[in-house]
């Protein structure tokens, strides 16, 4: 394999980017500081069990390589040859798989340093402490998805809003009126909810 291949292959990230695990994977549910911890723990979760499962893989594929290796080895032979090849085959996946935990390990790390601030800003969560957090959330991400139903089409969905009216009054009546009756403001509104109070703010006439 030449040089230059070889510098590609380098550059290759197989996973998503740093940048990407940050401002998308992490507040794919998020909205409140909640929600991106509840979404950082879920995806910490999901490379622990990945990271489980990558290890059992690696140490069969180790046996079998070892197994091959005695096998090609013992004979000169069309089956020996054949296990001499597919111990190259094994050795080729041993280093997809090595290529695969080192990025489910950076994954890891990225999401790990995402969670301790996080964490220390939410505090413990008890039972109670998470019904408050939730309930916030979905404030947040039904207000939010009814911004930009109006912002993109003129009007809040019918779906979008049969979720908003399944909130609890409080949070139902603090959507509904910003988005029916101070709509110049939705923006500013959204942005506060979501500790953005100076951003992507709109003029008023």
């Amino acid at each position: 394999m030449g040089e230059e291949i070889q510098t590609y292959l380098q550059d290759h990230q197989k996973f998503a980017s740093q940048f990407q695990l940050e401002h998308f994977v992490a507040v794919k549910n998020g909205g409140t500081a909640y929600g991106r911890y509840r979404q950082v723990c879920r995806e910490i979760a999901k490379r622990s069990r990945s990271l489980k499962q990558l290890d059992c893989e690696r140490r069969i594929l180790l046996i079998d390589m070892e197994e091959l290796e005695a096998h090609a080895s013992s004979k000169d032979n069309a089956a020996a040859r054949k296990s001499a090849i597919t111990l190259e085959m094994k050795q080729n996946a041993l280093e997809e798989l090595d290529a695969s935990i080192a990025g489910a390990q950076r994954e890891m790390a990225v999401f790990k340093g995402l969670a301790a601030p996080l964490k220390a800003e939410i505090g413990e969560l008890t039972d109670e402490r998470r019904n408050e957090l939730e309930a916030e959330l979905w404030e947040v991400k039904l207000g939010h998805a009814a911004v930009l139903d109006v912002l993109t089409t003129g009007r809040v969905r019918r779906g979008t809003m049969e979720a908003v009216l399944s909130l609890p009054d409080e949070s139902r009546d603090r959507i509904v009126s910003k988005v029916v009756t101070d709509s110049k403001n939705l923006l500013p509104w959204m942005n506060s909810k979501t500790g953005e109070a100076n951003a992507g703010e709109v003029k008023t006439q």
